[in-house]
């Protein structure tokens, strides 16, 4: 095997903007054929980046770790060695005038010809911080791609500080750590708000009992029975939408309503061999998309969504969702995920293979019990008869309005968009709302909400014209956390399901009036409101700047 020839080091290559990177590293450093690294580069082009820096990594600290686990696994002795690869915009990188930093990344090559049946040589992404997709030129976030995980890194090249705000991206080498394990790294490094320092590979082997000799990675990471110790053991907790055992729910609703609250996801895609994880950061949202309201004004009443014609027919908001923003640890970073890869109509053990199997949401501070997929649909059911019961005689212009969609086979329906969300987080939303008359919310629903749990999930409700063109809602009801869902073998009446259904409801907000559960939690006590008109929606915090249509 011939050895590894490195350039001189540091090695700079200046005013290249437009220039295809990727060929330069295969050139240089031997690169072998890398999906992630390759994906790199062109994002790296298509972000205007000007120049690139190549600097030796040192072996210590984590970089060690890794070498040394490496040769435990291979069982013999090996060659290691890592460098580090910055992009820049601007020219004047030395004197750092001027000059961002859109990436830093460190590539790792280990050789070991000691073990038979394993791969002599490896060439991987060690780790990397990747500033979110910007045009070239542009200060602003590429048009309607809303990142919900993202953090600000203090990076170095030649010796100088920079900056990137964006994500954590890492890969796998397949034998020390395997998909689960970078999928892990990935969603929490990128969240500041989880844990300060970043996640390394040797904790998460460590806190499974990992030692590459009696327990490998290699044999596979079970995506939800061993990521949740991981998770547990950094304070996070996860909850489960397996969509094998639940071929009905709707896993596009489901994934937009974890993200959506500013958390993160993975999603445990099937394959023709196993299982892979997918890190979910973010979504696109396209509020011009025909067929959500093209479908129910040619085919008529009712959508594909629901079936049955005893049930309350919604649009989910993530109709308008087109792709989910992933990383992909075999692929590269910010990829997107289609929906329509999300969606099969064939029964899983028909058609087992890519296919999305489970999301697993990642909460940090809160453990819900209820997931959206169970949520949004059986409080739709609650919704609609709090809306009917609420604004049958109503006065109001958006009362009737309402009214008219819920109670009749109108031919519009309601918009629903689900989110797990704090009480403090909601009312300082409710504090900023202002309908198009200028009223604010009344002082005595404020003064009692602390009624209310400290998380819940905020179903927001609202008309396609107002969502697709203001982004506005009527109102939301707020339903808990630790609602359980009905057992199939219990046997109950209409009248106890109505009220095992009821009692998910902690609050109701809607033109002119707002319903709370008073202290004994079995009557609602309803407080007048001022707001009689549609409001702008709740934005998670989390959500990073976007340019928006």
């Amino acid at each position: 095997m011939s050895p590894i020839k490195f350039p001189e080091l540091p090695h700079i290559e200046m005013n290249l903007e437009g220039h295809s990177f990727y060929w330069e590293f295969l050139n240089k450093m031997e690169l072998e054929q890398n999906f992630p690294m390759h994906r790199l580069c062109s994002l790296m082009r298509k972000m205007g980046a000007s120049s690139y820096v190549i600097e030796e990594a040192p072996i210590s600290g984590e970089l060690e770790r890794e070498f040394l686990d490496l040769n435990t696994y291979y069982g013999s002795e090996g060659s290691f060695f890592a460098y580090k690869v910055s992009f820049l915009k601007e020219e004047e990188l030395i004197k750092n005038k001027g000059a961002i930093c859109l990436a830093s990344a460190i590539v790792v090559y280990y050789l070991n010809s000691g073990a038979e049946n394993l791969r002599k040589r490896l060439a991987y992404v060690y780790e990397a911080f990747v500033a979110f997709p910007k045009a070239a030129g542009s200060t602003e976030n590429l048009l309607n791609n809303f990142y919900h995980t993202g953090r600000t890194f203090d990076v170095t090249a030649l010796e100088k500080q920079f900056k990137i705000a964006g994500t954590y991206f890492c890969q796998q080498n397949g034998y020390t750590s395997v998909c689960a394990h970078s999928a892990l790294k990935m969603i929490m490094n990128s969240n500041s708000s989880y844990i300060s320092s970043l996640v390394t590979t040797s904790q998460i082997n460590d806190v499974l009992g990992i030692d590459h000799v009696s327990k490998k990675a290699d044999t596979g990471l079970r995506i939800k029975e061993e990521l949740d110790p991981v998770l547990n053991h950094f304070g996070l907790s996860s909850i489960l939408g397996n969509f094998f055992e639940r071929p009905e729910m709707n896993v596009c609703q489901y994934l937009y309503s974890v993200i959506e609250s500013g958390n993160p996801a993975l999603v445990k895609y099937a394959t023709r061999n196993d299982f892979h994880a997918l890190p979910v950061i973010g979504h696109t949202l396209n509020t011009d998309e025909w067929f959500p309201e093209a479908n129910l004004g040619y085919i008529g009443p009712g959508d594909s969504n629901q079936n049955s014609e005893d049930c309350f027919r919604y649009h989910p908001s993530s109709t308008w969702v087109d792709h989910f923003l992933i990383h992909d640890d075999n692929f590269g970073m910010y990829l997107c995920l289609t929906t329509g890869a999300l969606k099969k109509i064939t029964l899983p053990s028909y058609d087992p293979y890519m296919r999305p199997h489970s999301v697993i949401g990642v909460y940090s501070r809160v453990n819900p019990k209820a997931s959206p997929g169970v949520i949004e649909p059986a409080g739709a059911i609650v919704l609609k008869s709090v809306i009917c019961d609420s604004y049958k005689d109503s006065i109001l212009d958006w009362g009737k309005k309402l009214y008219q969609v819920c109670s009749t086979s109108s031919s519009e329906h309601l918009v629903l968009r689900t989110l797990l969300i704090k009480r403090t987080d909601y009312e300082k939303h409710l504090v900023s709302l202002s309908d198009h008359k200028r009223n604010k919310i009344s002082n005595a629903i404020l003064e009692n909400l602390n009624l209310l749990p400290e998380y819940f999930w905020m179903t927001e409700f609202t008309l396609p014209n107002l969502y697709t063109a203001n982004k506005t809602k009527l109102g939301e009801a707020l339903f808990h956390t630790d609602y359980i869902e009905k057992n199939d073998e219990e046997e109950q009446g209409e009248e106890k399901e109505d009220k095992r259904l009821n009692s998910m409801l902690a609050a109701f907000r809607g033109p002119g009036k707002f319903l709370l559960r008073s202290d004994t939690k079995s009557e609602f006590v309803p407080i007048p409101d001022t707001i009689i008109s549609h409001v702008d929606l709740f934005r998670s915090k989390s959500s990073f700047t976007c340019s928006e249509w």
